[in-house]
C-alpha cells in the first residue's frame, strides 16, 4: 500500500484513508487461512495469506517472466510456464526451488493447462506448438504442430 497516494489509479484515496477503511471491515475468512498465488514478470512466484495482506513465500527458479500457471490446491502443486521458454514444477509445501524443469519448446510458453487426475500438461507457445507433457516422467510425449501463429491458452476437456 506504500505507493496508492501517488499511484492515479487510487482516484485521490490516500493511503491512511485506505487503512482506516480496512481497519473498520469486519474479518473477511474467519476461521480460516486463505490463500493467493500469483506469477509475475519478476520471473517468481508468491503465496499470499489473504488474511494478513503479508507474503507468505517467494518462489524462483525461471529466467524469464512467468507468463502463466495451473494449480492444485489439494496437493500445493503448481506447473508454471515461462518466457524462458520452459515449464517448471512446483510443490509449494516444501520447495522454493522448482521440481523439474520441462524443456522443448524453442520459444516463450504462453499458457499451461493440467489435467491433475493424469498428471499429464498441456503448454501453447510462441514456437506456435503445443506440447502434451507426462508430469511424472517430466517429459514431453507429443508435439502437436499446425498453428500458424503463437499458441495463447489451450485446455482439456
Amino acid at each position: 500500500l506504500s505507493d496508492l497516494g501517488d499511484n492515479p489509479g487510487t482516484m485521490g484515496v490516500t493511503e491512511k484513508e485506505i487503512e482506516e477503511l480496512l481497519k473498520e471491515r469486519p474479518q473477511m475468512f474467519p476461521g480460516s487461512a486463505p490463500q493467493m498465488l500469483t506469477a509475475s514478470s519478476d520471473r517468481t512466484l508468491r503465496l499470499w495469506d489473504l488474511k494478513s495482506g503479508q507474503e507468505k513465500r517467494q518462489f524462483t527458479g525461471h529466467k524469464d517472466a512467468v507468463l502463466d500457471m495451473a494449480h492444485n490446491w489439494s496437493t500445493m502443486e503448481v506447473v508454471t510456464a515461462s518466457a524462458d521458454s520452459t515449464l517448471a514444477q512446483w510443490d509449494l509445501k516444501s520447495c522454493d526451488l522448482p521440481l523439474h524443469f520441462l524443456e522443448g519448446h524453442t520459444m516463450a510458453v504462453n499458457c499451461v493447462e493440467v489435467d491433475w487426475a493424469s498428471s499429464l500438461a498441456l503448454s501453447g507457445s510462441f514456437d506456435n506448438d503445443l506440447r502434451l507433457w507426462d508430469l511424472k516422467e517430466h517429459a514431453c510425449v507429443h508435439t502437436l504442430k499446425g498453428h500458424s501463429g503463437p499458441v495463447s491458452f489451450s485446455a482439456f476437456p
